[in-house]
């Protein structure tokens, strides 16, 4: 991935898309697909809006390696879905949530999709979020009532997280173990611990039950 940064000179004006096609040497489809995607900010707010005139602000653009799409939510991925709340499926590769170089090559931006085109105006956001590489079970709340509610059940632990780790053979000592080792995020440190058990050995390869209790 690269990425740009364009200010104009002071007394300057120019439409963002024209910004890019002059200062990146872009296409005018390809100017227009990395806005309209989500890949270009104007003063750390992501723009969408190829027309938008831009004077002094500093406009980032974020190029992918390689081809980003708009994520298509399956049906057959819902878990589970009522009036309040859908449980849907990740798969491994996909993110949970945008990312500063793509707005749309999400679950959540499938999810919205999905639940725009059955009448949710809400804008929903998950109540639990898994790493690109993790598939398993993510939960979309319908409304704020239920987002709420979801969050507290989360923050009491009366929902818990629980995921099965494969790797390559391992030895090990114990069966079970506990990882207790504090983490620190935007100068915070919170405890982490995690309750790792042994399952089985199959394949050459090792199979192990995780439970991060603190959900770090």
């Amino acid at each position: 991935m690269k990425k740009y940064f364009i200010k104009l000179k002071a007394g300057e004006n120019s439409a963002l898309v024209n910004m890019l096609i002059k200062h990146i040497a872009f296409s005018k489809e390809d100017a227009i697909l990395n806005i309209t995607r989500g890949s270009v900010w104007v003063d750390n707010k992501r723009e969408t809006n190829p027309n938008r005139i831009i004077t002094t602000e500093l406009v980032a653009v974020y190029k992918p390696d390689f081809p980003v799409g708009r994520f298509v939510l399956d049906p057959a991925s819902i878990v589970f879905e009522d009036n309040d709340l859908m449980i849907v499926h990740k798969s491994s590769g996909l993110d949970t949530v945008p990312t500063p170089m793509c707005a749309t090559d999400n679950l959540l931006y499938g999810v919205g999709v999905y639940l725009r085109s059955k009448g949710y105006q809400y804008e929903v956001s998950p109540i639990n979020r898994l790493d690109k590489p993790t598939q398993g079970l993510t939960i979309f709340a319908k409304n704020k009532k239920t987002e709420i509610a979801l969050h507290e059940l989360f923050r009491l632990r009366k929902i818990k997280k629980l995921y099965l780790a494969i790797t390559p053979q391992l030895e090990i000592k114990s069966k079970e173990l506990v990882v207790d080792e504090p983490v620190e995020w935007k100068g915070k440190v919170q405890d982490a611990v995690t309750h790792i058990k042994f399952i089985k050995l199959h394949d050459s390869k090792s199979y192990f039950r995780v439970y991060p209790l603190t959900g770090r």
